[in-house]
């Protein structure tokens, strides 16, 4: 069976749920979990529950970036991470990783390639499945207002680290294109325009770029400039319960690398969600 959820060992529970299920005999699925929580103990859990592949999200190779995007994971928490699982008889680890992150430049892309260096030499009898993807900025969080990355820089960031993961041992990689996250992410940010680009996309047989074009969609203007934080969003009349204003302030705030840390849901109201 699979257990799902964002952070599935944060449930309280969760060990001793994953006990029951191989108590009564049963094997369980976990699709990721987070760095901090793969210990040698969890990783015997999950390898006694049939797990199969340790799958962790460290998003970016570096600390600086991992700052941005407010993860506060280290190298060295993956290679532990990594261990743990080997010694528990895992022998497959994904990765998963983003390319076009705020304030990321082609060095920051390339360091990906050297992480898993690192780790394949370090753990020899382990395959790596390294999945990356573009960033989407979506409403509702801090990088609302931030430009997406122009398709040609992720294009070239994808194929150079697809060259550079091919040369090491062990190494599979796998990830949506470029152009895929582009009208995704049109989907995702327009306003009731994007109604016109769907139906036109599902006239003409899926095909966006087309469907862009036919409609003049400004590709320009919806994903490639930076938005106003006074600025009137098309989603800001969908209330989700977070303040605009604290999304502003962890905007600030990953531009200046500095972050912020998890918050006690039952005394912090800043995000306006806990009221």
């Amino acid at each position: 069976m699979g257990l799902i959820g964002a952070a599935v060992f944060d449930h309280p529970e969760a060990e001793s749920i994953c006990r029951g299920i191989i108590d009564a005999g049963k094997q369980f699925t976990i699709s990721s979990v987070r760095l901090e929580t793969v210990t040698p103990a969890l990783a015997a859990l999950m390898a006694a529950g049939g797990q199969k592949t340790l799958t962790i999200a460290p998003e970016t190779a570096g600390a600086r970036l991992r700052a941005v995007i407010n993860k506060n994971s280290s190298d060295e928490q993956i290679f532990s991470a990594v261990s743990a699982a080997r010694r528990a008889g895992i022998d497959k680890v994904k990765l998963y990783f983003m390319l076009g992150l705020p304030t990321e430049t082609d060095e920051d892309a390339s360091a990906i390639s050297g992480l898993i260096r690192g780790l394949s030499a370090a753990f020899p009898a382990v395959k790596f499945h390294v999945s990356v993807n573009s960033l989407v900025p979506k409403p509702w969080t801090p990088f609302q207002w931030h430009p997406m990355e122009r398709e040609s820089v992720l294009r070239r960031r994808h194929l150079s680290l697809r060259k550079d993961l091919s040369t090491i041992p062990r190494v599979k990689l796998s990830g949506e294109s470029p152009r895929l996250a582009m009208v995704q992410a049109l989907l995702a940010r327009g306003d009731r325009r994007m109604g016109a680009l769907i139906a036109a996309a599902l006239t003409n047989g899926g095909n966006y770029p087309a469907a862009i074009r036919e409609t003049r969609i400004d590709v320009e203007h919806e994903l490639y400039r930076a938005r106003e934080v006074e600025e009137v969003l098309p989603w800001d009349h969908v209330d989700v319960g977070i303040d605009k204003r604290y999304l502003a302030r962890e905007y600030d705030r990953a531009l200046k690398q500095r972050t912020t840390p998890p918050c006690d849901t039952k005394t912090c109201t800043a995000c306006g969600l806990c009221k």
